[in-house]
């Protein structure tokens, strides 16, 4: 994992949270693997939309890992 991604990835869930999700993933079926990891619909929206450097957003809900 990149030293970047490591300071963005604030603890051990969003690192399984990141993880577990595929290269590109609409924000709904994040949610579900989010929510499979213990991270509840607020701070998985938080985390995808915030988290600078790591997702790209193509469509509006659409992410894809960096």
């Amino acid at each position: 994992m990149k030293k970047d991604l490591e300071k963005e990835l604030r603890n051990e869930i969003e690192h399984s949270v990141y993880n577990a999700l595929p290269n590109r993933f609409e924000v709904g079926e994040g949610l579900k693997i989010a929510k499979e990891h213990g991270m509840n619909q607020r701070p998985y929206v938080r985390f995808v939309s915030e988290t600078r450097g790591v997702f790209r957003t193509p469509h509006t809900r659409v992410r894809e890992k960096q």
